[in-house]
């Protein structure tokens, strides 16, 4: 435990006309300032002395940090219009905010800052945003709709930038480093397993249905039975060569063609059959993670919920604490619903905020986080990490691309990363490394692996290891926190 470790005192000017209630306000405030390293002190309402940080509608002389709070707002019906990017921190405007005015100002020692960066990011960490983007008829939300896309700062975590201001300004004082051993950002390699074995009907229907270069020669190599997705040896040998390990996300339902047609795209394999049974074993063994791969309407049902996770659990004879949402799939009234779920089945981690079609930062933010209860204004529990990339995003939906090809989309991503202190979640599927059906797949996750195992300030863990590395952190930083504002002004 760090004894020198100080807390930030914030001061938050109660007005009417505030967009946020006190306890949002908060949960914001404590998301930013733990994630710069930092306690957390709220004082009272009525305090008068000096303070770290003043948040509220009125500029102050009496503290480090003045935060101008916007009044007479309602981001449930108003959308962002623009951005403006001031000292590499990208600001979010509201209507009738001037995009022509400049955000940062400096005097005496105090820096004031004339833009909401609470109310943007509580408008990402909440889901808020989420719920406008529109979805097609598979339930995958159009990034193209996102504002995050629209305005090509998706790659951009801009709340670990809101977090860097506050790193900067109090950077003389102690602090506790996000990472382990001074690390400078975190790597979790991850696979979801949708499609072990190859199902050939399917497969040829796919390929013909989406025809590309080499279509029939595929369609006829499958026929002959000389494609196979049953890659676990390959994925560890290489894994294992370069001294990391990943956690594989397995489904703990077993589909039927009918029900894939008719109800929902879920995997077919059992996993516990036998195989199944050989194949955790031997990943549990060589040091591998082993995370449930939720089905596509899992959110719907804790009792469903619980009886994939059961499945996988007897099979794997080992609890399960992992998760990721088939298809990304969950509440559409919010995400914060799904995770209340994943906190009643006794999860503590999920790796499921991320876009189908196209890479980046979902939720503006690549770091762990936890949801606010949007009902009870309470913090749920499961910690959320965040999944940057996930393979198809980089081949079958390139056209979304604006970073320039895969390998720039990506180096661009770890680039981030690496600068905003964050956390880099990598998805590639447990049948990619068939080269047949999946060109240039392999190679696209050995560059990634090439580099972080070659960055010495990379640390690479698996999501399990990450969560419980952030909840110890947090735990550590609430010991010298204090909260004297206890009236909620809503």
């Amino acid at each position: 435990m760090n004894k020198n470790l100080k807390p930030i005192t914030i001061s938050i000017q109660e007005s009417r006309n505030q967009a946020l209630s006190i306890s949002r306000i908060k949960y914001v405030w404590k998301t930013l300032i733990e994630l710069a390293g930092f306690p957390c002190h709220f004082v009272d309402r009525d305090y008068q002395g000096r303070v770290d940080i003043e948040y509220g509608p009125i500029i102050s002389d009496r503290c480090v940090l003045s935060i101008q709070q916007k009044q007479d707002f309602n981001m449930m019906v108003v959308h962002p219009t623009a951005l403006i990017c001031e000292e590499n921190i990208e600001f979010i405007l509201w209507p009738g905010d001037d995009p022509h005015s400049s955000i940062i100002f400096r005097e005496n020692g105090r820096t004031i800052v004339l833009n909401d960066i609470v109310l943007a990011a509580f408008y990402f960490l909440s889901g808020v945003h989420d719920e406008r983007i529109p979805r097609n008829k598979m339930g995958d939300q159009l990034v193209e709709a996102s504002f995050l896309y629209r305005q090509q700062i998706l790659h951009i975590p801009i709340i670990n930038k809101y977090s860097s201001l506050i790193t900067k300004i109090f950077q003389g004082r102690p602090r506790l480093n996000l990472w382990p051993n001074r690390k400078r950002y975190a790597v979790a390699l991850t696979h979801d397993i949708d499609y072990p074995e190859i199902y050939r009907g399917i497969e040829i229907l796919r390929t013909l249905v989406k025809p590309s270069s080499g279509s029939c020669r595929k369609a006829w190599q499958i026929l002959r039975r000389k494609v196979n997705f049953w890659c676990f040896d390959i994925w560890e040998e290489i894994e294992i060569a370069a001294g990391v390990r990943s956690a594989f996300f397995f489904s703990g339902t077993k589909n039927s063609l009918l029900g894939y047609l008719l109800s929902a795209p879920d995997p077919f394999y059992d996993v516990g059959r036998e195989k199944y049974r050989r194949v955790l074993k031997n990943l549990m063994e060589a040091g591998f993670e082993v995370g449930l791969h939720a089905s596509y309407n899992s959110w719907r049902s804790v009792e469903g919920y619980l009886a994939e996770k059961k499945n996988l659990e007897n099979s794997l004879g080992h609890l399960v604490f992992s998760n990721r949402q088939h298809y990304w799939q969950a509440d559409p009234e919010g995400f914060y619903r799904t995770a209340m779920l994943f906190n009643e089945v006794g999860l503590l981690c999920d790796t499921t905020i991320g876009f189908e079609r196209r890479c980046g930062f979902r939720y503006g933010i690549a770091a762990p986080f936890q949801f606010l209860n949007l009902d009870s204004d309470e913090v749920i529990p499961v910690v959320e990490l965040p999944t940057s990339l996930m393979d198809d995003q980089l081949f079958g939906y390139r056209n979304l691309g604006y970073l320039g090809n895969q390998y720039e989309e990506m180096d661009e991503l770890l680039y981030q990363v690496a600068h905003n202190n964050g956390l880099f979640v990598v998805d590639f599927h447990g049948r990619g490394l068939n080269e047949t059906m999946f060109p240039d797949w392999r190679q696209a996750y050995e560059h990634i692996l090439d580099k972080v195992i070659a960055d010495s300030e990379c640390w690479c863990a698996l999501p399990i290891e990450i969560a419980d590395h952030h909840l110890k952190r947090q735990e550590i930083l609430r010991e010298y926190s204090k909260d004297e504002y206890s009236l909620d002004s809503r």
